[in-house]
């Protein structure tokens, strides 16, 4: 079991005071023109998890270039992200090829809008793709140095990159930069003065009453009421609830874990988690076992389970929450964009990487090898009950 208050900190270079870390190798082309980017286009059309773990590049693009009209081209899915950033000026959303939705519509409005920077955060074709279809004069984004085809054909696509060799580290047994420090090596690469910040989510205190009405728990609304009103709500203390939210991934259900051994992790989460109350969330893909396990916990009084959300409704349920206990998925990063801390189980074949890459920013966390159930729910547990001991 790891542990840890959060990641934060940007890694010093190695070498003797090189400009860069060893792990990153930067093209020739000057850093951007702060006084020519008017209109910036920010292209993160991949995860939920990777857009919020996006929100500390955004901070620092709006603080380093206040006057700049900053858009940004996500997922239908993952839009809700970004709903109340002061961050950026307009979201738009860019469906799948196939798919039509509007997906015309949008690349048409993007190219009328002549950015004059273009930046792929999602490291993928067709990221750097939109770049250069778009014809902004800087086109900027990082690579995966194993990504063949994508660093072959970035010199034509891009005219500011990075290509990284997080896969050599890896293979080294080295540390691994977390996703965060990553971005914000790109945007230090950019010309742009970059530090680590929390990840950012904005839950409408408007809508929270009526989403956390369902929790049947008149003490946590109030607590969420005076939370989100006060400065720095998201640091408020929790100690006072009673509340566990417990994300449904499909990795709880995946062979050699199944349904019945995602709710003994519950049951045990309620047997040795002093005084709390569960929460489960699902989304679309757990429709059908979230749908049982609200048959099979109608009239608990501890246990509650959510689905039907957006992600701005999933946020406001993980930050009335003293805690969240997920597989490695997005609900992680949902965690952290409220500043809920986290038990996070990582797949055990891909520990080293995932845990360190994307691990919980800068909030306080327990990190579990997920391995057969026997042996991860206790390890689970002991865990949860470390992390609630504290409380916040």
């Amino acid at each position: 079991m790891s542990v840890g208050l959060g990641e934060g900190q940007l890694a010093v270079p190695p070498g003797g005071g090189k400009l860069w870390p060893a792990w990153m190798d930067v093209s020739d082309t000057p850093p951007l023109d702060v006084a020519q980017a008017k209109r910036i286009l920010v292209v993160r059309t991949d995860h939920l998890g990777d857009l919020i773990l996006s929100t500390p590049f955004l901070e620092t693009l709006r603080r380093m270039l206040p006057r700049s009209r900053i858009t940004a081209l996500v997922t239908p899915y993952t839009q809700g992200a970004l709903d109340g950033n002061p961050s950026v000026d307009e979201v738009l959303a860019l469906e799948p090829k196939g798919t039509g939705g509007g997906r015309a519509d949008v690349l048409s409005e993007l190219k009328k809008a002549r950015f004059d920077v273009c930046i792929a955060l999602s490291p993928t074709m067709r990221a750097y793709s939109i770049c250069r279809m778009l014809k902004a004069p800087v086109r900027a984004g990082y690579i995966y140095s194993r990504r063949w085809v994508p660093r072959a054909l970035s010199g034509m696509l891009l005219t500011h990159r990075a290509v990284y060799h997080i896969d050599a580290l890896v293979e080294k047994s080295l540390a691994v930069p977390h996703e965060v420090e990553q971005l914000l090596w790109f945007a230090r690469m950019l010309g742009l003065s970059a530090e680590p910040v929390p990840l950012r989510l904005y839950p409408d205190p408007s809508r929270a009453p009526e989403v956390l009405r369902r929790l049947e728990d008149p003490g946590v609304i109030e607590e969420f009421n005076r939370s989100v009103h006060a400065p720095d709500w998201d640091k408020a203390s929790r100690r006072d609830v009673p509340w566990v939210a417990v994300h449904l991934a499909p990795a709880w259900v995946r062979p050699p874990w199944s349904p019945s051994a995602f709710v003994d992790m519950l049951e045990a989460l309620l047997a040795d988690v002093a005084g709390c109350r569960v929460v489960v969330t699902f989304g679309p893909q757990e429709e059908d076992l979230g749908g049982e396990l609200q048959r099979s916990y109608a009239g608990s009084e501890r246990v509650r389970v959510m689905g039907h959300m957006t992600v701005n409704e999933w946020a406001t349920v993980m930050g009335a929450a003293r805690m969240a206990v997920t597989s490695d998925t997005g609900a992680i990063h949902v965690a952290a964009g409220v500043r809920t801390p986290v038990v996070a189980a990582y797949e055990d074949a891909t520990f080293d990487l995932c845990s360190q890459q994307w691990a919980p920013w800068m909030i306080p966390h327990r990190k579990v090898r997920k391995t057969l159930p026997a042996e991860t729910i206790p390890s689970l547990v002991e865990a949860a009950v470390r992390l609630w001991k504290p409380g916040r």
